[in-house]
């Protein structure tokens, strides 16, 4: 998680921070990334002033003794950013166009359109149609895709059934 996927890491230094395995195992991933992508990536903040391995006095860090709860939450959110929109339609699609092998201007114009189309579609369906479509793509027949859509009759009934159960579980 902390070499690979995340897009930042909040480190939250303190005397029983330092003392922990786990928690030196995760921020050794953590500064391996840091070295490796030579980025920003590592935002401490520290409850005391214990001595972090790795960790050198010249790095910034909040300290948490004068900044409330709500002052790092602001903070964090302003350096990650804004969250994405839940309806976000990537305004150029090059993975899209590479994955179709859309190279001409009007091939591109064609993908673009059929997907902003099936994107459309898709805002206006329930969670659970969006589900039965995932689950149709996910396990139907790629070769044929997306003029011949099949799938195992068995398979999607054994899909919906189980989303049925999962919708009315307690």
């Amino acid at each position: 998680m902390y070499q690979n996927a995340a897009r930042y890491c909040v480190l939250f230094a303190s005397r029983h921070y330092a003392r922990k395995v786990w928690s030196n195992h995760e921020r050794e991933s953590a500064q391996a990334r840091a070295v490796r992508v030579h980025a920003e990536y590592m935002l401490p903040a520290r409850f005391d002033r214990t001595h972090i391995p790795g960790l050198r006095p010249t790095v910034g860090y909040i300290d948490l003794s004068k900044t409330n709860p709500s002052k790092l939450a602001d903070l964090v959110v302003r350096k990650v950013g804004d969250r994405p929109t839940e309806r976000y339609f990537p305004p150029v699609p090059d993975r899209l166009f590479a994955r179709a092998q859309a190279r001409s201007r009007r091939e591109r114009r064609r993908v673009e359109g059929q997907a902003y189309d099936f994107f459309r579609a898709l805002t206006r369906m329930t969670v659970e149609e969006r589900e039965v479509v995932f689950h149709l793509l996910l396990h139907g027949c790629p070769s044929e895709l997306p003029d011949n859509v099949h799938i195992n009759i068995d398979l999607l009934r054994r899909s919906l059934v189980s989303l049925r159960a999962r919708q009315f579980a307690f």
